[in-house]
């Protein structure tokens, strides 16, 4: 069979864990070749390096002695054996996630792609957050609006003939920078580029025993790449614009680096500062306008690099060290900070990304927590790629900084903040949906604007069959990068925000709804009334609709509570912006005691902040997550799926099932970016499921894989339990084990077959029992919709 995609791996060292590179590709099952080239090694060595995927017919191994330590020869030679549609190229040391070939090949037949940017992650489970394509966006996509030029490895689905058609292969020679110019061929190319975050990864590995890119090396070598880029054809033919993004990106990821990795005059040669002068002065010539782009800190870097002096150029690397982080996040120009690619709005960009990245997929050799006895930090991902940009956590930042974004963030009337609207984008008349539809039943329930986790949606139908008189609808503002989940009315988050004509005219839609329940305090109509909650609810009151409010989790959280509750809350990390969380829960809070309109939360452990509300359980659909199960496996396969590491405690876990994992106790798998709609067979595929355990509760995850026959393990508090079991008059069969005694707890489940499958049965009861949405809308019905509420 023609193979669609051929995958080239390159591999010198066989030490390398190319078994596993091999093993990655090779469980796809679109057809496909591998073709691995020995570069300097014989074909025979590495078939047994391979292991038992030596034997797979769609494997071949062909020698490569070319003389050169460069990797651009052998994927050069991989390439020029490629005849499938699509190629990709793969270092030895890394692997893709489970069914990315697969899913990969399925979206660029789907939109034609000419070459296909996947996701990215390092194997220890943080994400490569470039490109930071416009929120929500995935196509079309803007070379600069997208800032689609940081994404310089090759790394994808290339379409072959889009590759022969530029005729730029990887810069022979190099040692390493020999992708920059194909990177850049293939984004500038004509061909369509496309984008999604929510596909299976491409997994950098970690574990090999030597990195070329990591030896130390004059400061020429490194910028060589550089040099050689700024000469090309491929960046001479670029407009004004991509030449402004390209230049940007080259001091951001190469020359500032190049500069602050050598702070001590001694490391600066002749020919070091010879090389650096010509590739500043070279992307000067680029774009004339680069020094008045970039931060106020890298712009001092290259003035100084052009001086070819080593102490000035050392003084200047450790004066950037060592400066202000207002210095590295500002431009000379405070409007130029705001632009698409200035240093100020990718640092937002950057920090939105990773606090709302999913959790990592499965590491290996992950390392031990660094405060024996105590939670490890929550914020690393977010602390890590701050640093990389240097900036700081905003609790390191002066406080007269924190003041004003907050500021900006509870004054949406002042200037600042009607600026700050601008950071959405604008409102193409094509993207602003109708106002959601109203019902034809006497009781009409809407439902917005969050829809977390699916439950507006699961809510209104709930109540849908619950009563026939009743008609319920959800609206929710679209989270970029989400999990697709469904939603009666999706509003993209410029349309909410901007679009007044779409506001007024969703105002006049619920005007006509009986019953509006708001969720997590957000306005319903984003700033129509300037994201008053306070004042939407009087609107509607005056209209005659009746007025709820559920409560979601950190809304109204309060964090001085929650670290008397348990030693594992994340609120005790000191990376942890406590005080603004504090301060949004206790407005929060006092803004529904306020109010004074029935009130709901969706999880039990709020009812500790909010004791006047009642429960509305979460609903999933117990048919839809009972999926057939394969034969007991003698060793079980642990899950996590974390959809904020830092929250749900992943570091916690991690080592203990890692030591599980390599003792062949269990199979353990960490898995992010998964779709909603491919969460049933994730779930099919595993014995023991590990929830969350830092927030000492329960939520939708859990729920969905206990509706599959898991056996679910988490840290539940002893008075959520006593809630459920009051409220629901069963026991809740989530598995109890803290963070420290996570180990023990998972061997027992693994080595008792028998318990967790009674475990696992009654979860399933417990599942169609509470969460099947029955309960939900009786909570709903007889606490608000049914009861004459006065407003």
């Amino acid at each position: 069979m023609t193979p669609v995609v051929d995958v080239v791996v390159a591999v010198h060292d066989l030490r390398r864990e190319i078994g596993r590179a091999a093993a990655s590709v090779l469980a796809a099952r679109v057809p496909m070749r591998l073709t691995i080239v020995a570069h300097h090694l014989r074909a025979d060595e590495v078939l047994g390096a391979l292991g038992a995927v030596a034997e797979d017919d769609r494997l071949r191994v062909v020698e490569l002695h070319d003389g050169q330590r460069s990797p651009a020869g052998p994927f050069n030679h991989g390439l020029a054996l490629a005849d499938a549609r699509y190629v990709a190229i793969m270092g030895s040391d890394d692997f893709v996630e489970a069914d990315a070939l697969d899913a990969w090949v399925a979206l660029a037949e789907e939109r034609s792609t000419d070459y296909l940017l996947v996701p990215l992650r390092h194997q220890d489970g943080a994400r490569s957050h470039d490109p930071l394509v416009r929120r929500g966006r995935t196509e079309p996509l803007d070379l600069v609006r997208d800032r689609l030029v940081y994404r310089t490895a090759p790394l994808g689905l290339v379409r072959r003939t889009y590759l022969e058609k530029l005729g730029t292969r990887l810069t022979p020679g190099l040692r390493t920078g020999e992708d920059i110019e194909l990177g850049l061929a293939l984004l500038t190319g004509g061909g369509r580029v496309d984008h999604d975050p929510g596909l299976p990864a491409y997994v950098m590995g970690a574990d090999a025993p030597e990195r070329v890119t990591l030896e130390p090396r004059p400061a020429a070598a490194e910028l060589e790449p550089v040099e050689r880029l700024l000469g090309t054809s491929t960046v001479a033919s670029l407009g004004p614009r991509v030449r402004l993004a390209v230049a940007i990106k080259l001091v951001r990821f190469h020359v500032v680096p190049a500069m602050t990795r050598r702070p001590e005059r001694e490391a600066w040669e002749d020919d070091d500062l010879a090389c650096l002068d010509r590739v500043v002065r070279g992307i000067v010539r680029l774009a004339p306008r680069v020094a008045g782009a970039v931060s106020v800190a890298d712009a001092r870097l290259l003035r100084a690099a052009r001086s070819r002096r080593a102490d000035v150029v050392a003084a200047a690397a450790r004066r950037w060290l060592d400066g202000s982080p207002v210095d590295r996040a500002l431009t000379r120009s405070p409007w130029r900070t705001i632009d698409v690619d200035g240093p100020g709005r990718r640092a937002v960009v950057l920090r939105r990304a990773t606090v709302r990245a999913p959790g990592s997929a499965r590491t290996e050799g992950s390392p031990e927590p660094s405060r024996a006895g105590r939670p490890p930090t929550t914020a690393t991902a977010l602390r890590a790629a701050w640093a990389r940009k240097g900036l700081p956590p905003r609790t390191q930042l002066p406080p007269r900084v924190n003041a004003a974004v907050d500021y900006v963030a509870d004054h949406p009337r002042s200037l600042p903040g009607r600026v700050a609207a601008w950071r959405f984008g604008t409102v193409r008349r094509d993207a602003v949906p109708p106002p959601t539809s109203l019902p034809p039943t006497p009781t009409r329930v809407y439902i917005g604007p969050v829809n977390y986790s699916e439950q507006g949606y699961a809510w209104a139908r709930a109540l849908e069959r619950a009563r026939p008189d009743v008609g319920a609808r959800n609206m929710s503002v679209e989270v970029p990068r989400g999990f697709a989940f469904r939603s009666d009315t999706e509003v993209p988050e410029a349309v909410y925000h901007r679009s007044r004509a779409w506001q007024e005219a969703e105002l006049a839609a619920v005007r006509r709804f009986t019953h509006a329940l708001v969720e997590a305090e957000r306005p319903l109509f984003g700033r129509l009334f300037w994201r008053d909650v306070e004042a939407e609810g009087a609107e509607l009151a005056a209209a005659g609709v009746s007025t709820a409010y559920l409560a979601h989790g950190t809304d109204v959280r309060l964090p001085s509570r929650h670290v008397r509750r348990t030693p594992w809350s994340p609120y005790l990390d000191p990376d942890m912006y406590v005080a603004r969380h504090e301060a949004e829960a206790r407005r929060n809070i006092d803004l529904l005691d306020r109010l004074g309109r029935p009130l709901f939360v969706s999880t039990p452990d709020l009812l500790a902040d909010l004791p006047r509300a009642a429960w509305v359980p979460v609903v999933v659909e117990p048919d839809r997550w009972s999926v057939a199960r394969g034969d007991e496996r003698s060793v079980p396969v642990v899950a996590h799926v974390p959809s904020n590491a830092g929250i749900k405690g992943t570091e916690l876990i991690r080592p203990a099932m890692q030591r599980l994992h390599d003792r062949g106790i269990i199979e353990y798998r960490e898995i992010s970016g998964v779709p909603s709609s491919r969460m049933p067979s994730l779930w099919a595929d595993a014995d023991i499921v590990l929830d969350q355990f830092r927030l000492g509760s329960y939520g939708v995850a859990a729920c969905e894989a206990m509706a599959a026959g898991c056996v679910v393990v988490g840290h539940v508090l002893d008075d959520v339990r006593a809630t459920v079991r009051a409220a629901a008059g069963r026991e809740l069969p989530v598995v109890e084990a803290a963070p420290d005694v996570i180990e023990a707890v998972v061997e027992d489940l693994a080595r008792d077959a028998s318990r967790r499958s009674e475990v696992a049965v009654a979860g399933r009861e417990f599942v169609r029992a509470v969460h099947d949405g029955e309960m939900s809308a009786r909570v709903l019905l007889d606490a608000w919709i049914d009861p004459h509420v006065p407003d």
